[in-house]
């Protein structure tokens, strides 16, 4: 068991870090993720290269019209759905496939070329390509009237 001194240090440590990489961090590029729904076996793999951030995902089931990606306020969001497909007259016997869906957020950098985000889909893999950018490019010189 902690002592009340090592939570209180350590509790200000956590503190100080998160303190440090908002208003310190110098980063490239940072990805945090959270689910806010069942993934249904969707995995993702995401990678890092000098110009680009290039994510991967297993998406089983799913066709391009059902998956759905938006970008807002530095937040990628990559969203699917399934629905069951009912039909008349039928008793099954046994039934496994239902409707499905799945939503990840990823929270990146800022440096990244929001209009240039290109994504693919085929034989049941997405691809999203996140184009960097410089710091230099983000600066705007701004004329005063």
């Amino acid at each position: 068991m902690r002592s009340l001194f090592e939570k209180y240090f350590l509790q200000g440590c956590v503190n100080q870090r998160l303190i440090d990489d908002f208003f310190y961090n110098d980063s490239r590029f940072t990805f945090e993720t959270f689910k806010t729904y069942p993934d249904d076996g969707v995995k993702f793999d995401v990678k890092e290269y000098d110009y680009k951030v290039e994510m991967v995902a297993e998406i089983p089931g799913y066709s391009k019209k059902d998956i759905n990606i938006e970008y807002d306020n530095n937040i990628l969001t990559i969203s699917g759905e399934v629905k069951e497909k009912k039909e008349e007259n039928v008793k099954y016997l046994y039934k496994e496939i239902k409707s499905r869906q799945f939503e990840r957020k990823f929270k990146v950098g800022k440096h990244l070329d929001a209009s240039e985000i290109d994504a693919e889909f085929k034989d049941g893999k997405l691809h999203v390509t996140l184009p960097k950018v410089e710091l230099e490019d983000l600066k705007k010189s701004i004329e005063i009237k």
